[in-house]
Parts: structure tokens; sequence; C-alpha cells
């Protein structure tokens, strides 16, 4: 049997800087929803590098992400377009 899934569920990316190397090291476990109810697990390390050295490193923070996925679909081919929807902030522990 064919596993069919649907959407994405919104999950939350942890950043941490990496000074000496310039780069922000993301760690994201993202659920993919299939239309039996169940879920595909996804684990992405993510890594983030600006195209000029930064003059200050953000701090730790935390990526919130929420996709969509839009069938775009014909007769011959499967198509879907995907938004992301993002917003970053610190933790709001001391």
């Amino acid at each position: 049997m064919k596993k069919m899934t649907t959407n994405w569920e919104p999950c939350c990316e942890k950043i941490i800087p990496v000074p000496r190397q310039g780069i922000l090291k993301g760690d994201v476990a993202m659920y993919l929803l299939l239309k039996d109810g169940g879920r595909y697990r996804c684990q992405f390390d993510t890594v983030y590098k600006a195209k000029s050295d930064p003059k200050k490193m953000p701090e730790w923070h935390f990526i919130q992400h929420k996709l969509t996925r839009e069938d775009r679909s014909d007769a011959k081919n499967q198509k879907w377009q995907l938004a992301e929807h993002s917003v970053a902030s610190r933790s709001a522990l001391p």
C-alpha cells in the first residue's frame, strides 16, 4: 500500500552560532503528515553562511517554520509548490 503525504507539520529549528567558522548551524526535525493520520519524520541539519564575513554573529536562537504545499499537478506531471513562513526568536528563558 502506498503512503500518501498531505502536508508538513509546523516545526522549530534550533540555531547555534559557530564564530570560528563564521557559520550558523541548525538542527530541526520536521514531520510529513500522511493521509491515514500517521507521520514521517525528517531530520535536517542546516548550515547558514553569509556571503561576506559577519561583523557580529547572532546569538543562538530558534526559527519556527510552517511549510505549506499546494498541488499544481496536471494530467501528465505531478507538481507541487512549497511556501514557507518563518519567524525567528530568542528563548524566553533567562
